[in-house]
């Protein structure tokens, strides 16, 4: 209900409005009525902050009465002696007059639209009687809008949306509240502001029966924006609170869906309530033992509560579903830093929305410009990605509830707010330092390796040669081919990089002493790499562009050094997920530009030492810790409630995980045992399953594998017909630790007519999507070459058969000509163009128009499979190459020969680039092949671990491994069964380091599932430390 400040006028048309207004706005709206602006007295003005105001002429014509509309000033009414003028004049006239008002006495700018209201006249008669002469749709009101909340809403939003380019100074609190002190000089400023701002949320604990009363103030208390969260002794007083609530919801054609609110009619039947509701901002739980954990009713606002209160609401969490936990997180005082220690499964990514609601929302200091107030770091763009869409849905639950345009607000600011990865961020500020960096302001990034590559093959050979010329024999002591070689030393140097190391910088006695095989190394190292990347470094920066693998050094050494400028965003927050996966380079800058963006600079920081799984990109255990001893207030909280997982898995587990920490491989004590109020279909005896098999017999093997697939197959579709599974539920996930792992089972598999998906991300240029259009881009290239006109004419954008014998005899212009003719006929037919003619357009018209033209009309993902998933996936990652390319080439003029050595050199090179993939979305049984380290962050309904009896202490890598310890580098390199070691390598320690990270990837592992897991014990296995030896503790 809008706040009326005007009394009820007494003309049926004003009168009507008034009602409606009253009845079908927002409660924050603010409406006036017959007031008089500068001798022009409108009949209605509606405000809105964070939109404007609405000035509205209402006239109470009857469709009937309307005789005749001549013109916009000519209206010949029924019972009228002279003809009526514009109403739409009349209110442009008014809002002018107010425009000039704020202007004049106020300093002001607001933006004033202006509006014409029929109250009895639908848009149909509107439009009969041809009333649209007089005023457009957009800005007229009906009969039927002013009747329904929706359409009222969506009338004066649209309005808004018209006319929000108009130049004009934002309504924000502030000139909200001088306005209305203008209107009304009793309005006090101070007393007022809580109007403004409702505040965050409120906290009841009602012991008896809940008055009708409460009711009402709890329901107008939440379409204001406040969340609610509801304690009652008794299930008729929790109906009364669900009932009431979607009621108003209905009426608003709002209805609850999955902790969100849709908007239209409600979807199926509400089903039962037993003890718990809980749609979004609105929580209510029953407990009949309240009464005697209370003398008295509580009321918390904003999670404002003493040590007694704190107690009780841990007791209520213990007995519900309430999690106080992430009601602490959530409602922190904002003086300190925060520190979540959150376990697998326990909400994070809901701990940071929530905390981010509570800033936006809360009654005191809240945040006014997001964009400038709060950055965010994740640690992959899928998560960047995803947080971003659970705040603008979650700002698009507030705003369709409340219709308050602040939301509206920040969704539109969200394309603007700083969330991504920590290297984006990076080269986000970077680019702010170019002129610092010797670059130009529009300096690009890159991270090509195809002209790095070649200059360590220069610098080889030239190591080579300078060798060869002190000793010919050099080439007999070499232990390895020098192609080999090269790809060890560029394999070094990304290793290193990857720890946060600069290897420009480095220096011969931070090398350990080289490994016995190859006794060069070091010299390699300081005569080639070195050499290589700081000769590349300067190419790169001859051509303005920024190394993406190197960003984060320099980064890091200018804020070490203080050389980096004063930020333009001083950050009020800065919130860091996957804590723990930063290396300590990383965590230092995060630590200095805390300090560089200013003292009201407050960091939130979440992760799970236990899920520290990148050790090779240097992160350590240590991480916490760090933050700590950096000094500064920290309030730090503990998520251990799961959302994912049954509980009674959860408890089997824990066994395993303790079993773990007190062979202090893994951090965990007794206090991180995860808890669920999950209970899932799934008998006890199959919650963690093991199978016998033995891995020296691969038959044996995979028959065990794939039989025990078919099992978990058919449990999952017996439970789906007794109850509904999401696609999570359905699926199974087969989690090996390495790639050549997945291509056996997924090769096995295939031959037994099994469907394994795999998650490799890193396939793009390895697509169909990309070779075809490979195919093509080098056939317009050489347009008179056979080899290439062929390899179109066989891809899929003609697929066409040819007789490849019929090519390798006879004339080759006559073989080139007849490949022409084939091409002519066929986009002849599709384009009405000889191939010729499609040539010539490459150079009249830009390339990727004349691509896009023959992707169109050739159509090539309907060759590639009758299946709509396989041509869902083609067209997304065409979609995604083309984005490549024009990322590359964004401020430079774009031919098809630029488009052809992009290819070429990312397809000959073995580029790693993330492809898309659809959606799954399937009634079937779903069952997956990936790696532990993709399946962070996901969740399945059945895991299973087929490889579990491996030694997790052997150190023995496959070709170069890189470690960093006290400032010094050590390296050891394997070649067959034999394994050289650097002289200062320890052994022993890094088995030990090993071990311990293996136990964590077991952890991410085994968190995974959400029903059941099955692991398989290898009996041919006689290692003592395995995967097997800890899942033992629960036979």
């Amino acid at each position: 209900m809008a706040k009326m400040i005007d009394n009820e006028p007494i003309y049926s048309g004003e009168k009507k409005v008034w009602k409606m207004f009253y009845n079908n706005l927002p409660q924050h709206f603010v409406v006036y009525n017959t007031r008089s602006i500068k001798g022009w007295e409108f009949d209605f003005c509606i405000m809105a902050e964070g939109m404007g105001l609405f000035v509205i002429e209402v006239k109470g014509w009857k469709a009937e009465t309307v005789f005749n509309v001549i013109n916009e000033d000519t209206i010949i009414l029924a019972g009228e002696e002279k003809p009526c003028s514009s109403p739409r004049k009349q209110a442009r006239g008014y809002r002018f007059s107010m425009v000039n008002m704020f202007r004049q006495t106020l300093g002001i700018n607001p933006l004033v639209m202006d509006l014409v209201c029929y109250p009895f006249i639908t848009k149909k008669e509107y439009y009969e009687k041809r009333l649209d002469i007089i005023s457009d749709e957009a800005e007229t009101i009906f009969s039927e809008d002013l009747e329904n909340v929706s359409l009222l809403t969506q009338k004066l939003t649209a309005r808004y949306n018209i006319n929000k380019g108009t130049p004009h100074d934002e309504l924000n609190a502030k000139r909200f509240v001088l306005i209305r002190h203008h209107f009304e000089p009793n309005f006090d400023l101070k007393r007022n502001t809580v109007e403004l701002n409702p505040g965050y949320s409120r906290l009841r604990i009602i012991r008896q029966e809940i008055r009708d009363e409460v009711v009402d103030e709890i329901i107008q208390e939440y379409f204001s924006g406040i969340k609610e969260i509801i304690f009652v002794s008794s299930g008729s007083s929790l109906i009364k609170l669900v009932d009431q609530v979607e009621a108003q919801l209905a009426a608003r054609k709002l209805y609850p869906e999955k902790g969100d609110l849709g908007v239209g009619e409600q979807k199926g039947i509400r089903g039962n309530i037993s003890q718990e509701y809980n749609i979004f901002n609105f929580a209510v739980f029953e407990l009949p033992e309240l009464v005697g954990m209370t003398e008295e009713d509580v009321l918390i606002e904003e999670g404002k509560y003493d040590e007694r209160q704190k107690i009780l609401l841990k007791e209520l969490a213990a007995k519900t579903a309430f999690n106080f936990q992430q009601y602490e997180i959530e409602h922190a005082p904002g003086y300190g830093n925060i520190l979540v220690l959150a376990g697998a499964g326990t909400g994070k990514t809901y701990s940071m929305v929530s905390r981010i609601a509570f800033l936006c929302n809360r009654s005191a200091d809240a945040i006014v410009n997001i964009v400038s107030d709060i950055a965010m770091i994740t640690f992959t763009n899928d998560a960047a990605k995803n947080m971003k869409n659970r705040l603008k849905k979650m700002f698009m639950n507030y705003f369709v509830l409340t219709s308050n345009q602040k939301y509206m607000h920040l969704i539109e600011d969200m394309g603007q707010v700083q969330i991504s990865t920590i290297h984006k961020f990076a080269i986000s500020l970077l680019k702010n330092e170019c002129m610092c960096l010797g670059l130009g302001y529009d300096c690009q990034v890159t991270n090509e390796t195809y002209d790095r590559k070649k200059l360590y093959h220069l610098y080889l050979n030239a190591y080579f040669a300078e060798k060869m010329k002190e000793d010919p024999s050099f080439v007999h002591q070499m232990t390895a081919p020098s192609y080999i070689l090269e790809e060890l030393l560029i394999n070094f140097c990304d290793q290193l990089y990857n720890k946060s190391i600069d290897v420009k910088r480095l220096s011969m006695d931070e090398l350990d002493h080289p490994i016995e095989t190859m006794p060069y190394f070091n010299e390699l190292v300081v005569k080639v790499v070195i050499k290589a990347e700081v000769e590349y470094a300067n190419l790169i920066k001859e051509r303005n562009m920024l190394s993406l693998r190197d960003c984060m050094i320099q980064l890091h050494g200018m804020v070490k050094d203080g050389k980096i400028t004063e930020h333009r965003n001083k950050y009020k927050y800065v919130f860091v997920d996957e804590f723990q996966d930063t290396d300590d380079g990383q965590i230092e800058t995060v630590l200095g530009l805390q300090k560089l963006f200013g003292e009201q600079c407050r960091l939130f920081v979440v992760g799970d030492l236990k899920q520290s799984i990148y050790r090779f990109r240097g992160a350590t255990l240590s991480a916490f810790d760090q933050v700590r001893d950096n000094g500064g207030d920290w309030l730090c909280f503990t998520l251990n409630r799961n959302y994912r997982t049954d509980s009674r898995l959860l408890d089997q587990l824990h066994c395993v995980f303790f079993e773990m920490g007190r062979q202090m491989r893994l951090p965990y004590e007794d206090k991180d045992h995860l808890t669920s109020r999950i209970v899932k279909k799934c008998e006890d005896a199959f919650l963690l399953c093991k199978i016998s098999t033995h891995s020296k017999d691969s038959g044996c093997f995979y028959d065990d594998l794939f039989n025990e697939l078919k099992v978990q197959t058919n449990a999952i579709i017996k439970l789906g017909k007794q109850n509904k599974l999401g696609a999570e539920e359905k699926t199974i996930a087969i989690l090996v630790r390495y790639n050549w792992q997945i291509s056996q089972i997924v090769k096995e598999a295939e031959k037994r007519g099994i469907v394994v998906r795999t998650a490799d991300g890193g396939d793009l240029y390895r697509l169909p999507s990309t070779m075809d259009l490979y195919k093509l881009v080098m056939a317009v290239t050489h347009p008179h070459n056979k080899v290439y006109l062929a390899n179109l004419i066989m891809s899929n954008y003609v697929s066409l058969n040819l007789n490849m014998s019929l090519l390798k005899t006879g004339d080759s212009d006559v073989k080139t000509e007849e490949l022409i003719r084939v091409l002519d006929e066929y986009f002849m037919l599709i384009l009405g163009k000889r191939w010729n003619q499609l040539i010539a357009e490459f150079e009249s018209k830009p390339v990727l128009v004349v691509l896009r033209e023959i992707y169109e009309a050739t159509k090539p993902w309907r060759s590639v499979s009758g299946d709509q998933d396989m041509q869902s996936a083609y067209r997304m990652n065409y979609e995604c190459l083309i984005e490549k390319i024009l990322q590359k080439y964004a401020r430079e003029y774009m031919t098809i020969n630029m488009v052809n050595d992009f290819l070429k050199i990312n397809i000959t090179t073995y580029q790693e680039e993330a492809s898309r993939k659809p959606e799954y979305d399937s009634k079937d049984v779903d069952v997956i092949c990936t790696t532990i380290h993709k399946a962070k962050g996901l969740e399945y309904g059945t895991v299973m671990l087929p490889y579990t009896g491996e030694d997790i202490s052997d150190i023995r890598v496959k070709g170069l491994s890189v470690n960093v310890l006290g400032g010094k580098i050590y390296y050891s390199f394997s070649q067959g069964k034999k394994v050289d070691y650097s002289e200062g390598y320890d052994i022993k320690a890094e088995m030990y380091e090993k071990e311990c990270e293996e136990t964590r990837i077991l952890y991410v592992a085994l968190t995974r599932a959400i029903r059941n897991i099955v692991w398989f014990e290898d009996l041919d296995s006689e290692v003592q430390t395995s995967w097997g030896n800890f899942l033992e503790v629960v036979g």
